[in-house]
């Protein structure tokens, strides 16, 4: 939310209005926004932490050398995969 905090606080501005006006309801975008905006904020600090290490940075799949409980998986054995691309050119990001 720091990243572009105006926005942010315009649109629970905005909210508020809407709840005491009556017009806001659990499924509309600012809800529905925020419910999937928050979800992350669940994980724990070292986590995501690890995420972004091994994912991002350390490209661990990218590389093949990726392990879950020990194991190491091996991802060349998959070769039939759905990709499914998310637009994001609305992000705050």
């Amino acid at each position: 939310m720091s990243m572009n905090s105006e926005r942010h606080n315009q649109a629970f501005s905005d909210q508020i209005l809407a709840v005491a006006k009556d017009a806001a309801s659990e499924h509309d975008a600012h809800n529905r926004f925020y419910y999937e905006y928050r979800t992350v904020m669940d994980m724990n600090a070292e986590f995501y932490r690890s995420t972004v290490r091994r994912f991002f940075k350390n490209r661990e799949i990218v590389h093949n050398y990726f392990s879950v409980a020990g194991i190491l998986l091996d991802f060349t054995n998959i070769n039939n995969v759905v990709i499914k691309t998310v637009e994001g050119a609305k992000d705050d990001i």
